[in-house]
C-alpha cells in the first residue's frame, strides 16, 4: 500500500511540475512546435543552442525536439509535449543484471508529454501518455550526465521504473537502464 500511495504521490508531483512550468513568470522564447526552452522562466541572456533528443537501451525513441539547452547544465529543466517513447518487447531488460524485468502488457510506442528534471541529485524523467490509453511512467534515478564530443548523455542505470496504467501496479515496474542522448541541431 505504500508503494501505491508514494507512486500517487509522484504522479501528482510530476503533473504540478508540467502545471508550473506552463504558468512560467516569464514566458519562454518559442523553439518549435511541441518544444520548451530547457529552463522555463528563466531570463535568457543569449539564444541556448537546439538539440535533438533521442533514447536508447530499455526505453527507445526517435528523434525528439527540437529543444534548447543550457550547456552548461543541459538536464536541468526539459519538457516537451506530444514525443513519442517505445517500450521494447523483450523477456529481459537490460536493467539489474538482466533480473527477468520486461515492460509487459505495457509494451509498445506511448505518446504523451515528457519531463526530465534534477531534483536534488537525483535525475527525474515523468512520462504521461495523452489520448486514448494510459501510462504514467516515472524513474528517479541518480543519473549519470556525461559528454561525448558536441552531445550530452545521461545514463540511467539499474533504475526502477514506475508504471501506472489508471493506478500503480508494482509488479509492473521494471529495473532498466537506457540512455537519452542530446545532439546538436
Amino acid at each position: 500500500m505504500n508503494t501505491r500511495l508514494a507512486f500517487l504521490a509522484l504522479a501528482v508531483a510530476v503533473a504540478a511540475t508540467s502545471v508550473a512550468c506552463e504558468r512560467s513568470a516569464t514566458a519562454p522564447t518559442p523553439v518549435a512546435s511541441g518544444a520548451v526552452p530547457a529552463a522555463a522562466g528563466a531570463e535568457a541572456k543569449a539564444p541556448r543552442p537546439l538539440y535533438f533528443l533521442s533514447f536508447s537501451g530499455d526505453i527507445t525513441s526517435g528523434s525528439l525536439g527540437p529543444v534548447a539547452l543550457n550547456s552548461n547544465d543541459p538536464w536541468r529543466g526539459i519538457s516537451l509535449k506530444g514525443v513519442t517513447l517505445t517500450l521494447p518487447n523483450t523477456v529481459d531488460l537490460a536493467g539489474c543484471s538482466n533480473d527477468g524485468s520486461s515492460w509487459r502488457s505495457n509494451a509498445g510506442d506511448w505518446t504523451g508529454d515528457l519531463v526530465i528534471q534534477d531534483r536534488g541529485g537525483l535525475t527525474h524523467l515523468g512520462f504521461l501518455s495523452a489520448g486514448g490509453a494510459f501510462l504514467n511512467l516515472a524513474v528517479n534515478h541518480d543519473a549519470d550526465s556525461s559528454k561525448s564530443g558536441t552531445s550530452f548523455l545521461l545514463t540511467f542505470t539499474n533504475a526502477k521504473a514506475l508504471v501506472g496504467l489508471g493506478s500503480p501496479d508494482p509488479a509492473a515496474d521494471p529495473c532498466v537502464t537506457f540512455t537519452i542522448t542530446a545532439k546538436p541541431l
